[in-house]
């Protein structure tokens, strides 16, 4: 990616996590509802999809450990990219688009996957798919 392409993602990224603080209240998927705390894996996931439809396809959901805690990012050709470190005191911030982040690598990696590859549960899916798109529309009319 260039940086041009990293600052666009950026930028979306930002703007994904400011649509979910904006419309949290309204989100009935559970594992939102206390965003960015235990969010990781479905948050990387939406916002995989999300950048995806705006140009940027490609992304791996990452998931690993550091001593008793998971978390879960998204990367691409190096980049990674997280809306949900701050959920940890020593984050580098709320919102990581980098190239190589020392932070991420304190983190032992247990799997990858591609974005939109698994649910949860799959009586969730509807839950999902709906706050998904209250986040979408919440994009959409801050435009």
């Amino acid at each position: 990616m260039t940086n041009e392409e990293i600052e666009q993602v950026k930028s979306l990224a930002l703007a994904f996590r400011a649509a979910i603080e904006q419309c949290r209240p309204r989100l009935g998927y559970v594992a939102l509802k206390h965003f960015p705390h235990g969010s990781c894996s479905d948050t990387s996931d939406l916002l995989g999809r999300f950048l995806q439809a705006n140009g940027f396809p490609g992304w791996t959901v990452v998931s690993g450990h550091r001593n008793k805690w998971t978390h879960a990012w998204l990367e691409r050709d190096g980049v990674c990219v997280d809306i949900t470190a701050d959920q940890f005191e020593d984050s580098p911030g709320a919102v990581v688009v980098a190239l190589g982040p020392a932070w991420h690598r304190q983190f032992t990696v247990d799997s990858r996957r591609p974005v939109g590859q698994t649910c949860p549960m799959p009586e969730f899916a509807l839950q999902i798919e709906q706050s998904y798109r209250l986040i979408v529309n919440e994009l959409e009319r801050d435009e």
